[in-house]
């Protein structure tokens, strides 16, 4: 070795180490490699194998040749000469790879019975094999993925189907809102009133918007009745929770199976308030409520003026019977097409009783034998019941 550094000998290493030390160096240099008469060279330049003649060979069939030479010695030098020719241009890795293959070739088979030709042949046909079982895997894994991907996307499906169904998202939620058109209308016991045109949700609230609203706003106090009482917090109950949680899990609340398509109900009139102004909506007037569901000519029930049987909604008699998803009972709808309002549940309004300075409940429910859409109750605004919903007019 000319110049500064360091001189030395390797005992008993194997040349693919050595190739491996040169090559991390970083520098050129020369493995020169003796057994008994035959002569090699191996030329590392910038980490990478650049040249190997042995024998007579050049390239990788000469570096082969010098990997089945077992009782040797070599010398590992810095420098490479600089006319030597470039013979290997194979990556490093591939390289290291394959000496590797020649070595548990030569110990497998035996040294002598295995002549550098044929070295080359058995390692060249083992990275082929190599090459084509990594295709043969990326075929699989490609195939592995079209099929989890199809199995999430079915499985997605099959889940979404089943929220569809117990959450009723093709329901009420996508509906648009009615027109009910100015004019006078018949009010109460015979009292003529006019009315400017508004809006008014077809179907009640049910449990999947009120979800929604639960989810977007939490318990944000912006939507809030100016007159809350200061101890309430939030927008739910544990009977609201009891109920939402029965419908997330497919299961029976108070003897009903349920789902999100049924009313909200255990809402008191402070969040109904609080989920309206959410949709910059309101709560209907008590006016309002009562010409959407009557109607201009002062009718009593939806279909008309005779009460009938089994029409809508109300109790007749089963007390197993309660809520039902908008639309159950198709006599159930107003002239304007407004749906539910003579029977399922009750609905709050914007009005407030002046005798009680309660608000107003207007329809009947699923506990109330009276389907006449004329009947009003006062109730506190603090009211929790599995009887009482509510819907949303313009604002």
């Amino acid at each position: 070795m000319i110049g500064t550094g360091f001189s030395g000998t390797f005992e008993e290493a194997e040349l693919i180490d050595l190739i491996s030390l040169a090559a991390a160096s970083g520098k050129p240099m020369t493995i020169s490699v003796r057994e008994g008469n035959r002569r090699g060279s191996i030329y590392i330049d910038r980490s990478k194998v650049r040249h190997a003649i042995a024998s007579g060979r050049t390239g990788l069939e000469a570096l082969f040749e010098m990997m089945s030479w077992r009782n040797g010695e070599s010398d590992l030098k810095k420098g490479v000469p600089a006319d030597s020719p470039r013979s290997i241009t194979q990556s490093l890795d591939y390289i290291l790879l394959a000496c590797s293959q020649q070595l548990d070739l030569a110990q497998s088979s035996g040294v002598n019975a295995i002549v550098a030709s044929e070295v080359l042949d058995r390692i060249m046909a083992r990275a082929q094999r190599r090459n084509r079982r990594r295709r043969m895997a990326r075929v699989g894994m490609i195939l592995l993925g079209i099929l989890s991907v199809g199995a999430i996307v079915a499985g997605a499906i099959f889940n979404w189907r089943i929220f569809e169904s117990v959450w009723g998202s093709r329901g009420p939620a996508q509906e648009t809102p009615l027109k009910i058109p100015a004019g006078e209308f018949i009010y109460g016991d015979g009292q003529r009133l006019w009315l400017p045109a508004f809006d008014i949700d077809r179907s009640e609230i049910t449990l999947a918007q009120y979800r929604e609203f639960l989810d977007a706003v939490g318990d944000r106090t912006e939507f809030d009745h100016p007159n809350q009482p200061g101890t309430k917090r939030g927008h739910r109950n544990p009977e609201l929770d009891r109920l939402l949680e029965a419908v997330g899990e497919h299961r029976n609340f108070d003897g009903v199976r349920v789902n999100g398509s049924y009313p909200a109900v255990f809402v008191d009139w402070y969040d109904a308030y609080a989920y309206a102004r959410w949709k910059r909506r309101r709560l209907p007037s008590e006016q309002e409520w009562e010409k959407a569901a009557r109607g201009s000519d002062g009718r009593h029930y939806p279909w008309g003026f005779d009460a009938g049987g089994g029409r809508a909604n109300i109790f007749q008699g089963d007390l197993q019977k309660k809520w039902a998803a908008a639309g159950s009972y198709p006599d159930d709808e107003s002239v304007y097409g407004v749906r539910d309002m003579a029977g399922n549940v009750s609905e709050w309004t914007a009005s407030v009783d002046p005798g009680t300075v309660q608000p107003i409940v207007r329809g009947g429910n699923f506990g109330n034998p009276n389907a006449d859409l004329s009947r009003r109750v006062s109730q506190g605004a603090m009211t929790l019941s599995d009887r009482i919903g509510f819907r949303t007019v313009s604002p």
